[in-house]
């Protein structure tokens, strides 16, 4: 796996320089259809690179939906993206953090709580969820959590979402493994 990635970079380095080549090359010799080429091959790898950083600026309130959906989670109300970060490459990780309303907090605590499979802990130790399609509805000590793992477009994905009694914040985190 690291030695697959380590190639992958290693050719896209290689690419991006041989583009980078083309491209100062060809507008020296003033060679549109080569500046055209390159520019575009250029764009193409550079965002390769910043495709976290896009996500991170581009996600919409769709995709917020759409990802709650997996954990059997629709939100009633209007809600404002607070933050969302996204890492890693391939294994990515995204945190994103909304405000919703203290009613919608409520009722999805609610759910949590009256679910078949609640259960309540007294101390923070996480729980790995391993079995796919396993939907774990807890309580910790200072939050709410429906944790998930799940094939998601063929991405073996975990979803953590976790609510605090009395915030209306909802946070939820996506990692593909």
């Amino acid at each position: 796996m690291v030695f697959g990635l380590l190639i992958g970079l290693f050719l896209l380095i290689v690419f991006f320089f041989l583009f980078l080549w083309l491209f100062i090359y060809s507008k020296n010799k003033k060679s549109k259809v080569g500046i055209v080429i390159s520019s575009i091959a250029l764009v193409c790898i550079l965002s390769i690179f910043f495709t976290n950083n896009i996500d991170e600026l581009t996600i919409s309130k769709e995709d917020v939906k759409k990802d709650l959906e997996q954990i059997d989670i629709k939100l009633n109300t209007n809600f404002e993206i607070k933050e969302n970060t996204v890492s890693g490459m391939p294994e990515r990780n995204q945190k994103t953090e909304i405000e919703i309303s203290k009613s919608e907090i409520e009722r999805i605590i609610n759910e949590i709580k009256h679910s078949e499979n609640f259960k309540e802990y007294k101390n923070n130790t996480s729980l790995h969820v391993t079995f796919e399609g396993q939907m774990l509805n807890i309580k910790y000590p200072k939050y709410y959590s429906r944790e998930l793992y799940k094939e998601i477009d063929n991405i073996p994905t975990r979803i953590y979402l976790t609510v605090y009694e009395g915030k209306n914040i909802l946070e939820y985190q996506k990692m593909e493994d």
